[in-house]
């Protein structure tokens, strides 16, 4: 510091830089909350039409309001920001790190009249009334 400087003079420096890193951090916080605020992908419309030369076949007064040609202006049509996903997502399944764990199986045996028996199962008896004549066969 310089001692030609008076007190009063350092005071009002001091004063003045603290007022501008107050400023700098307010302005910093303020532009967070701002850009937080703002939509992050706003598409662009863009500029770029084209101009097409129409003739209908019907050169008629009824077709086309009598119009011979007409010019048609081409745009690309903006991508709705709303609309849902035009494709799912499929997960794809994790790679498993070792090979399964094989389970163990009885030798299979052939079926005999017997077991086909016992699986069998009679239909359903119900003492209800049946006036369509639907019943349950195995």
């Amino acid at each position: 510091m310089d001692e030609k400087e008076e007190p009063g003079e350092q005071l009002q420096k001091e004063i003045e830089e603290t007022t501008q890193r107050t400023k700098a951090a307010l302005e910093k916080i303020v532009n967070v909350r701002l850009s937080a605020a703002q939509p992050k992908n706003v598409p662009t419309q863009s500029q770029e039409s084209k101009y097409i030369k129409y003739k209908p076949l019907q050169q008629s007064s009824a077709f086309n309001s009598g119009a011979k040609e007409r010019i048609i202006r081409m745009v690309e049509m903006l991508a709705d920001p709303l609309e849902p996903p035009k494709f799912k997502h499929k997960r794809v399944p994790k790679a498993s790190s070792s090979p399964p764990v094989p389970v163990m199986h009885s030798p299979p045996r052939p079926v005999t009249v017997k077991d086909q028996q016992d699986w069998k199962i009679p239909p359903c008896i119900s003492n209800w009334k049946n006036p369509k004549g639907l019943h349950n066969s195995s």
